[in-house]
């Protein structure tokens, strides 16, 4: 069945309508002490609700794109929103390791360079690659990682997303011409949705999963950092 735009707003309206406002460190502590109480989990939830900022704006832009039939600048928001689901995915799986193996010693450094990471800026943490984390995802979702590079082809300005939608050479006449709709690009646009439909999906499930997971990642922070505490 081909991806809809209908099913896409549907999702990306749920998710506009329920998104975080605020971060209460009080209320994510286990400890009555605050002073001895990891900072892990405050960091962490976060990362996950600026997160959920970001794949709203980037879906809903998206969609609007896909019904003006821009599609190259929607299959380029679409890109950012599978970036976003990748990076919560990340973050889970750091709180499910940290609970099941321990917590590892650059816990704490990886989720600052998550919520503070910069690329091109020596003073501040070394952002992780983002291709790190959507590769981290297609270990166990095969195909997402070649879904995010297809994606990529339109954001670039490769034949995908330059020549291959806005010219169309007459082959009697030998001359190129351009526009916009000059090519069929239902092609294109079915692989936008699917992708965002698809981001939103693991976004959805991530962002819900980091929310189970909060209680024993404090408690394994709270016990590791501050093993006095509990």
């Amino acid at each position: 069945m081909r991806p809809t735009l209908a099913e896409a707003r549907e999702r990306v309206a749920h998710l506009s309508t329920n998104l975080p406002v605020a971060v209460d460190p009080l209320a994510i502590l286990t400890s009555e002490n605050i002073l001895a109480t990891a900072k892990a989990p405050y960091i962490a939830l976060c990362f996950r609700e600026s997160q959920a900022w970001r794949i709203e704006e980037f879906s809903r832009a998206a969609c609007d794109m896909f019904e003006r039939s821009d599609v190259v600048v929607g299959i380029s928001n679409a890109r950012h929103a599978a970036e976003c689901s990748a990076a919560v995915w990340y973050l889970m799986k750091l709180m499910n390791d940290s609970i099941e193996q321990g917590v590892a010693a650059d816990l704490y450094d990886k989720l600052v360079r998550l919520q503070v990471g910069f690329k091109n800026n020596a003073e501040m943490p070394e952002a992780i690659n983002v291709l790190t984390m959507l590769r981290k995802v297609d270990k166990e979702i095969p195909g997402f990682y070649r879904a995010y590079e297809s994606l990529s082809e339109f954001a670039h300005p490769n034949w995908s997303g330059s020549a291959g939608v806005y010219s169309k050479r007459d082959e009697t006449t030998l001359i190129t011409h351009f526009g916009r709709g000059i090519r069929e690009t239902s092609y294109a646009l079915d692989l936008g949705l699917d992708c965002l439909i698809g981001s939103l999906e693991i976004f959805e499930m991530c962002y819900n999963r980091v929310g189970d997971l909060l209680r024993a990642f404090t408690d394994s922070c709270e016990k590791e950092f501050h093993p006095k505490a509990i």
